[in-house]
């Protein structure tokens, strides 16, 4: 990095978000985007023009004006979780998603065009439930909890780089992402099946009814965001740009310490350990799956259990 570099490094720290959402939100959300787009057109220009402007300048007679002006940064986010409930209209059951602490970091790196970033959940639950009214948003707030699902997931990306082979030449390693889920616990009752279904069905009718109403701002959010996903990939290689992310990585996930729990009683998922239950118990030790940049893959799966138990 030179003296005529810019760099940024930046600290975030969140302390609990709480909060519940409804299709409805996501229609208020296109309306602030219809509101701001302006602005938010504004910015990307600017940002676009102080990475430009190294080159636009004159260069000074008899100075070395070297390579352009390169923007670096280095950004770090925690917060200590958060409660996320999903309703829907006409449907009792709500699906509530709550983390322990939460930790993050992005960085540009110098050798690469990827960026080098980590994600790190202590821990995140997922629970299906008929919600008390008069209490806030936990799980413990569930008069009737029918599923729940316990984890730690960490995700990490390693942008590609180059190292000495044993002949001596360079090799490039490509980007990699790496992901983790730990201690994955579950417990399901069949009814659930049919509480899912019914969420889904509300948010997809809901959904689409937003999209009625807000055609214009939701197909400029789609496209905007489809160009961001293919911009690079369609200036080097255009009959690649729909599936550039997987052809240019390689993709890792690990799954450790599964245990789906499927009772055969009528009692409520979190209520199991307390009364005297039976269930049908599925267990993995570990599950591996690799892609190796959309070309081939691999699948490993470790001392996978089913049983009976009955305590």
């Amino acid at each position: 990095m030179t003296t005529s570099d810019l760099a940024v490094t930046g600290d975030i720290d969140i302390d609990r978000f709480v909060g519940t959402f409804k299709p409805s939100v996501l229609e208020k959300l296109l309306s602030v985007y219809k509101a701001a787009e302006q602005d938010l057109q504004a910015l990307s220009s600017i940002g676009h023009s102080l990475q430009g402007i190294s080159s636009k300048s004159a260069p000074i007679p008899g100075k070395d004006t070297g390579s352009p002006r390169s923007l670096s940064y280095a950004v770090s986010v925690r917060s200590r979780g958060i409660c996320v409930s999903l309703q829907a209209a006409q449907v009792l059951s709500t699906l509530t998603i709550q983390t322990g602490a939460i930790s993050g970091n992005i960085a540009s790196v110098h050798t690469s065009t990827d960026l080098k970033w980590n994600a790190n959940v202590t821990s995140l639950s997922l629970s299906l439930g008929h919600q008390l009214a008069h209490k806030g948003l936990s799980p413990e707030t569930f008069d009737n909890q029918s599923a729940c699902m316990q984890f730690s997931l960490d995700v990490t990306q390693e942008p590609e780089e180059e190292v000495q082979s044993d002949s001596g030449s360079s090799v490039a390693n490509p980007t990699t992402i790496s992901v983790l889920l730990a201690d994955v616990h579950a417990t399901v009752q069949v009814s659930a099946l049919s509480e899912i279904y019914d969420i889904l069905g509300s948010w997809t009718t809901d959904l689409r009814a937003v999209r009625a109403r807000r055609k214009e701002e939701w197909e400029k959010v789609v496209n905007k965001t489809e160009q961001l996903m293919k911009a690079e990939s369609s200036i080097q290689s255009p009959e690649l740009a729909d599936d550039w992310f997987m052809m240019k990585r390689i993709i890792n996930v690990r799954l450790t310490g599964l245990a789906l729990a499927i009772p055969l009683t009528l009692n409520s998922a979190t209520k199991l350990l307390a009364k005297r239950s039976s269930a049908l118990l599925f267990t993995v030790a570990a599950v591996e799956i690799s892609n190796q940049k959309g070309d081939s893959g691999k699948v490993e799966v470790n001392d996978v259990l089913l049983q009976f138990v009955n305590r």
